[in-house]
This record gives C-alpha cells, structure tokens and sequence, in this order.
C-alpha cells in the first residue's frame, strides 16, 4: 500500500501518514495529556513527543536546561496562585520567588522557559512563564487553569455501560439461536423415529386378545 511519494530523495506522505518512511499512522493522542500536545513544547510524531531543545520526557514536561527548572517552582504557583498544594501557609517562607498572576502567558513567553504544570490535587493543568535570569526568580502564572471535562468522563462510563449492554444481548442472541438449532434437530429427530415406527398387532409384544378362550373338562361334548 503506498503511504506517500519520493520527492527529491524525501518522503511526502499521504494525510494519514508520517515518519521518515511513512511507516507510521498520525496519531497524535498518545501525545496529549491534559489536552495539550507535549506540553506545547514539542511535536508529536509517529505517536511520541519529539521535544524541542532543552526539554525531555514523554509529554516534553521536563526542562533539561534550566537552573532549577518548572518542577521546582510547580508547587510554589499552586501555592500562590491556586491556594492548593503542599506548601500552603508556607509560601513565602518557601518560595524564593516573585510570583505574578497573568490572565494569559502568551505575551510572556519571550521573557523565560514556558512550564505547563499538572495540578495533582485536580488534575487540573497550570501554565506558567519562568524566568530565572536575574537573582530572583521571575515568574507568570495565568490565573485561570485548564482542567478536564466532567462532561469527558461521563461520555466514557457511558460508553463503557453500553459496550457491556451490546456484548450481553450479543451472547444472549447467541444462545437463543444455539438453543433454537438444538430444539429443531431433536424434533425432526423425534418426526422421523415416529414415521419409521411401523407397530401391527403380531409384532406389538404389549398388545392382547380382547378375548379369551377355556376349556370345560366336564362337558362332554354330546347335545
């Protein structure tokens, strides 16, 4: 099956299709977590995240070249921000790091490394502009995170409550038409041991005379 065409020594591949040799479908949902492609960090390729420079991991959430990176900071956002995690209460004393509230982090993405964090309380996904080029850490949250669709979930367990309904009537339909071969070939078994049944009165073992004939000894025979 051809997945594409040589161009110049180079694969172009048909919609569908990637990699080098268009050996390998499009598929892009082992990539996302939390609706974001590798963390937006990267891009997805024959099912793997191919990260950009500076970061690693499967979803590209690890950030190989900064000082301290997102992670080290992940908790103190959650504090700041979002008022959840760990270090409740204790921010300022743990986080050494000036923590601004942003409504999006776009227009802050040329002052540091990107982070997009997971929310282990809600899994719930935060992003976050880290800037560690002056003493003091710089960062940009954006107030609002990004959390997945209950409405998601629902689809699911319904679809799974179906999926487990249509295998039952399946089987169920299954038997019937099992039982029902079984039934039809015991009653023409039945129909032809009752056409081959041929019973007279000489070869029926149980069948009698109605009547029946003596012998009186003292009768004489004479008129």
């Amino acid at each position: 099956i051809k997945r594409g065409v040589c161009d110049c020594d180079e694969c172009k591949c048909k919609p569908g299709w990637q990699g080098p040799a268009c050996s390998c479908r499009n598929i892009t949902t082992a990539c996302i977590q939390n609706n974001v492609t590798c963390s937006g960090r990267g891009q997805c390729e024959c099912g793997q995240c191919v990260c950009e420079k500076k970061y690693s991991g499967k979803f590209c959430e690890i950030c190989d070249g900064c000082i301290k990176g997102c992670l080290h900071f992940k908790d103190c956002v959650r504090c700041k921000i979002y008022e959840t995690g760990p270090l409740v209460g204790k921010c300022d004393k743990s986080c050494n790091a000036t923590i601004t509230r942003v409504d999006s982090v776009e227009s802050y993405e040329n002052r540091g490394t990107t982070c997009v964090e997971i929310d282990d309380d809600d899994d719930c996904t935060f992003s976050y502009v880290l800037n560690e080029g002056s003493e003091k850490v710089q960062i940009y949250a954006e107030e609002e995170k990004r959390c997945p669709r209950e409405e998601g979930y629902l689809l699911i367990i319904i679809g799974v409550i179906l999926g487990i309904v249509a295998i039952g009537a399946a089987l169920l339909l299954i038997w019937k038409l099992l039982a029902t071969i079984q039934d039809r070939r015991e009653f023409a078994k039945f129909e032809r041991e009752q056409q081959t049944a041929r019973w007279d009165t000489s070869e029926n073992p149980i069948f009698k005379q109605a009547t029946t004939t003596f012998q009186n000894p003292t009768y004489g025979g004479k008129g």
